[in-house]
């Protein structure tokens, strides 16, 4: 983030799309969802249990001791929750 600030004077702001509940559901392919359990922009696990109930196909968890960037926070326990994911996947084809 450091890097792309300092050749950018302007910051580059995004407005995600925005899915709707049945939009989420229609999704079913794997999908993995990892959230920090310090994350101060929503409560993380009520937002995982949201976002699980929308999505059949989610494969969520919180990850302790992690803020909002958890690979940055956490990176061993992220590989491994993304290692375990892409692993089940493999199996399933």
């Amino acid at each position: 983030m450091a890097v792309t600030m300092a050749e950018s004077p302007e910051v580059s702001v995004i407005s995600p799309t925005v899915f709707s509940t049945a939009q989420l559901r229609a999704i079913h392919a794997p999908t993995p969802l990892l959230i920090g359990d310090q994350e101060r922009l929503y409560e993380p696990r009520a937002n995982l249990r949201m976002v699980m109930a929308r999505m059949p196909a989610l494969d969520g968890a919180v990850v302790p001791d992690a803020d909002h960037i958890a690979a940055m926070a956490q990176p061993d326990a992220v590989n491994a929750q993304i290692l375990r994911f892409v692993e089940r996947g493999v199996g399933a084809a």
